[in-house]
């Protein structure tokens, strides 16, 4: 039995997306930000400078350093309900804050603590 061209492409096609489905739906798959501890001795300001990268979303700033959100939008004067599955840098270029003042907010919080 010979198939055609196109219907390898899809069979292809389907066999690669469905193995990333599946692995993703079982938990093999994992993204880069799951893996990631930050311990308190490493809090310096390098160390947060290192770790706070645009890509990453929001609500990672909390999982990774700790620091609530609400936190965060009190000291950057942003809303409390924005969408903490936005990018940082898209947040930043809709409100107009800098990395630097992110990340001296975060250094900030954890000196608190």
């Amino acid at each position: 039995m010979r198939i055609s061209k196109k219907q390898f492409i899809s069979i292809t096609f389907l066999l690669f997306w469905g193995i990333i489905a599946l692995s993703m739906t079982t938990g093999l798959w994992k993204s880069k930000m799951q893996g990631i501890e930050i311990h308190q001795d490493e809090l310096g300001t390098g160390a947060v400078k290192e770790k706070i990268k645009g890509w990453m979303k929001v609500k990672a700033i909390e999982k990774m350093f700790g620091v609530p959100i609400n936190y965060v939008c009190n000291e950057l004067d942003l809303p409390q309900n924005i969408n903490q599955e936005l990018s940082i840098k898209d947040l930043k270029n809709k409100y107009g804050f800098e990395m630097d003042e992110l990340r001296k907010i975060v250094v900030k919080y954890n000196k608190q603590k």
